[in-house]
């Protein structure tokens, strides 16, 4: 039963990865558009939008982390157990 949880943990995660290589192709983080504005040609007006929108959301993306990182960590505990709780594991 563990092994289970372990390639389900593993599989999961790994499935995360190609989402997130996914975002990674086709969006810039916002640092990199911040440092290169001037050579892609930002406007004052679009370099300003993007500060407003990145200072509304940072708050709630740096919340949901930690609490994924917390999720995480319990999770890692639980598989951890030589006898898994299956029901808590899900």
């Amino acid at each position: 039963m563990k092994l289970f949880f372990s390639l389900f943990l593993a599989l999961a995660m790994g499935g995360n990865l190609v989402a997130q290589d996914v975002f990674k192709q086709e969006l810039f983080a916002t640092e990199v558009i911040m440092k290169y504005r001037a050579d892609i040609n930002l406007t004052d007006a679009q370099t300003a939008q993007i500060k407003k929108m990145y200072a509304a959301e940072i708050g709630e993306f740096n919340s949901l982390k930690w609490d994924l990182d917390a999720a995480q960590n319990e999770l890692a505990k639980l598989l951890a157990s030589s006898k898994v709780d299956r029901a808590k594991a899900l």
